[in-house]
Parts: structure tokens; C-alpha cells; sequence
């Protein structure tokens, strides 16, 4: 998006109570555009030109000026001294988080002359902050689907299914054998124990 760049200067005559140490001091804030995609980054500069034996600086600053705007980068400060007039220049890259209009307001100035320090506060005019246009080239974004059901085959339990037969044998097997020792009695036909040999014999002869 083309940024539409425009300066809005805010003039300052200092009645400060100056002395013959400063002549027409003039401070100019300057906003590098008056609309914004949000979080798009612009420009806040702060001008500051006049004669004699001054000097200009910035307070403390927070991550936030006064109005809404954020900081998201640090200034960038320079000055100049020809001919006994001084220029001091910053420049802050800031962006606003919240559409509609925003601005800064009553953002102090410090200006230091005759051993003193003054305070002049410079206010912009307002910054109009848009959402992201929606694209129109995509389609209508719609819920998402839940996974595709897919039939279960018979060679995926299987396995399971043999595990599970196998496992309940052993329990039923375990309690056959556990009840027969109880009992006393012998565990299935195949532990069943040998008749005595005379046993045999006698039987084997009853019928002849």
C-alpha cells in the first residue's frame, strides 16, 4: 500500500522565559503518513531548529507515546551546529495495534539553555489505522472436515483378536489345573497316571 506522506508541522515560538540565549526555536512533529495497514511501521520525527546556546533531547522513553502508538524500534538522533544555529533531528519507527484513528499527544520536548531545563510538549495530528483488507481472490474458508472413517479390515484384528484367544485358554487352563489339584484328581487325560503292571495283567486275562 502507497502511504499517503504528509508533514504536519507544529510551530513553536518558546515563551519560556528565555533568555537572548535562544532565538526563534522552532520544533516540528512529523508523521510520515496519515493511514496505516494495521501494524504497518511509519515514521515519527521530531525537528527541532534555532539560535544560541541550547540544546534538545528526548525523555525516558517507554515502549508506548501518548495516544496509542508503539515503539518497535530505537531512535535514530542527530544534530547539527553551523553558524550558531543548532538543528537536532529524531526519528522513531512506530505502528498502532488498534484500527481507527490514533495519534500522539502531548509528547514532551526537553530543551536545556542558560543552565535551566524547559519542557515543551508537541502533539500530531491524527493517524488512521486500517485492518487488512480481506482477499476476495480466495474462496470462503469453511470448517474443517473431520478425519475420513475407513472400514476396518479383518487383517487388522485378526492379531489382536488371536492374542485375546490365546490369552483367555491360558486363564481357563490355569483354573482347570488349580481346581484338579484341589480335588486331588489328575489334570486332563494326558497327566492321567499309568495303571500298576499287575493291574494289567489280571485285566488282560479276565478276558481271554
Amino acid at each position: 500500500m502507497k502511504l499517503i506522506r504528509f508533514v504536519f508541522i507544529v510551530f513553536l515560538l518558546l515563551t519560556l522565559n528565555v533568555d537572548a540565549q535562544i532565538e526563534q526555536l522552532e520544533i516540528k512533529a512529523v508523521l510520515k503518513a496519515d493511514t496505516i495497514l494495521i501494524g504497518d511501521r511509519v515514521e515519527f520525527a521530531i525537528i527541532a531548529n534555532g539560535k544560541g546556546n541550547f540544546s534538545v533531547s528526548l525523555p525516558v522513553l517507554a515502549d508506548t507515546l501518548p495516544g496509542g502508538i508503539y515503539i518497535i524500534g530505537k531512535p535514530i538522533i542527530d544534530s547539527t551546529i553551523k553558524d550558531n544555529t543548532r538543528s537536532y533531528s529524531f526519528k522513531l519507527p512506530v505502528t498502532a495495534f488498534s484500527p481507527g484513528n490514533v495519534s500522539v499527544s502531548k509528547f514532551p520536548v526537553l530543551v536545556k539553555h542558560g543552565g535551566r531545563v524547559d519542557t515543551t510538549w508537541i502533539t500530531t495530528d491524527s493517524l488512521f489505522v486500517k485492518l487488512v483488507p480481506r482477499d476476495t481472490t480466495l474462496k470462503d474458508i469453511k470448517d474443517i472436515k473431520p478425519p475420513i472413517k475407513e472400514p476396518i479390515r479383518f487383517s487388522e484384528v485378526a492379531p489382536w483378536a488371536g492374542l485375546g484367544l490365546l490369552f483367555a485358554a491360558i486363564i481357563v487352563l490355569l483354573v482347570m489345573y488349580l481346581r484338579s489339584r484341589k480335588q486331588n484328581k489328575p489334570f486332563l487325560n494326558i497327566f492321567k497316571p499309568k495303571e500298576p503292571a499287575h493291574v494289567v495283567a489280571l485285566r488282560e486275562l479276565m478276558l481271554l
